[in-house]
């Protein structure tokens, strides 16, 4: 079936950020540097400054980009958890359905599509991990996440860097990084998949009612005066608190 069947049902229009890396690392750093107002030079700098601190500190720096070890797996869904129960206050991976899901994609490695597990070492130290969903010569930045203990050294931007100039002897070129407007994701990104945004329920007012909430969270984050009102909000709970 066909997306385009569900193209009357988009009620938001937004983008998904990507990396272009076929032809390797410095074909991706190319067309970085080729964007209207991007300094390529900026973000493989801080990368490389990152990477030297880290490696005098701790230990030279070894990224397996396509992990199989299952403790490593596991040290992914302790950190996440983690960074859930802190951000959030709770943790969406307790939930067993949620779980399986991830094991099943870990566990995942015939045909086309298959869970990629990336790990970035210093020394003998897990310092960041993140996995993906690999779709032929595409991979979806999906779970990345790192060791708090290592947070001085830009963890993450080490390990999908790493990722990007190991992504050519992987068999991959395109790094979709998901919809949002993380900086991470407008350093890195040199162009965007449209996407569509919508629902579908029966009965219908299912979808009207996520689709109200999705607008009313959307007006918060862009407009000024939903900005406005999030902070006078919390303005409001820190005098009541």
């Amino acid at each position: 079936m066909s997306q385009s069947t569900f193209a009357h049902h988009v009620r938001f229009e937004t983008s998904s950020p990507i990396m272009q890396l076929d032809g390797g690392i410095e074909a991706y750093r190319k067309r970085l540097s080729a964007l209207a107002g991007k300094n390529s030079a900026g973000i493989f700098q801080s990368v490389g400054n990152a990477r030297r601190r880290i490696e005098r500190d701790i230990g030279p720096l070894r990224l397996e980009m396509n992990s199989r070890d299952p403790a490593a797996f596991e040290r992914l869904i302790a950190l996440k958890s983690q960074q859930f129960l802190s951000t959030l206050g709770s943790n969406p991976l307790a939930f067993p359905w949620i779980r399986g899901t991830l094991d099943q994609v870990f566990a995942t490695q015939a045909g086309p599509f298959s869970g990629l597990l990336s790990v970035l070492y210093a020394g003998d130290q897990l310092v960041a991990c993140h996995l993906g969903l690999r779709q032929a010569d595409q991979c979806h930045i999906w779970f990345i996440t790192y060791d708090p203990a290592f947070s001085a050294y830009s963890p993450g931007l080490l390990l999908l860097m790493g990722m990007a100039e190991a992504a050519q002897g992987e068999g991959l070129n395109l790094f979709d990084l998901g919809r949002g407007t993380q900086p991470y994701k407008l350093r890195f990104q040199t162009g965007a998949i449209p996407l569509g945004e919508g629902a579908v329920s029966s009965p219908a007012w299912l979808a009207q009612a996520v689709l109200a909430k999705t607008a009313q969270k959307r007006w918060l984050k862009t407009t000024i005066l939903g900005r406005v009102w999030r902070s006078g909000k919390g303005l409001v709970s820190r005098r009541s608190s």
